[in-house]
């Protein structure tokens, strides 16, 4: 996949994965988030840097709506593998698994972002507590935004894993 313009590669050039780019920079981004929660962390980035994560945050999203959208474009324009070629094995890189799948990568992104607006609203104050709060609803919209894409493509979104966000929560 291009990461550059969420475009999924349908050749699955990222191991069988046409979304293997788009996924493995949204984990990227979500680890980076995690980086002011972590240990030592108060002493390892400047407080201005706080509203430069929280901007980072908030292109992230958009950037992330905007990816869901074209590989949802790009899988209903995507023929269908014929009875034989799955009968065959083919590999499809237009399966409602795949798009689930980045779907599931993309609502954890934006877990961690709201994990770190939540540990913000805790910790600070004044107006880093109000760009938290309207980044967080942010959030929320684009949870709603996956979901409505889901039902639209009849995917499911997978359950996810939150020991990570709850761990940033109990060291916070």
């Amino acid at each position: 996949a291009s990461v550059a313009t969420g475009v999924p590669d349908p050749r699955g050039g990222d191991g069988g994965d046409a979304y293997g780019g788009i996924c493995r920079a949204v984990r990227s981004f979500a680890a980076l988030v995690r980086l002011p929660a972590g240990p030592g962390a108060a002493t390892a980035f400047p407080r201005q840097s706080t509203v430069a994560t929280l901007r980072a945050c908030d292109l992230f999203l958009s950037a992330c709506g905007a990816a869901a959208r074209r590989c949802a474009d790009w899988r209903i324009a995507r023929p269908l593998l014929t009875p034989e070629e799955r009968d065959a094995g083919v590999h499809d890189p237009a399966s409602a698994e795949a798009l689930g799948e980045l779907a599931g990568t993309l609502a954890d992104g934006a877990g961690e972002a709201r994990a770190l607006c939540d540990r913000l609203r805790r910790e600070e104050g004044g107006g880093i507590v109000r760009r938290a709060l309207t980044l967080s609803m942010r959030c929320g919209a684009f949870g709603g935004e996956l979901r409505r894409l889901c039902m639209e493509q009849n995917v499911r979104l997978p359950r996810r894993r939150r020991r990570e966000r709850e761990e940033i929560a109990d060291d916070a």
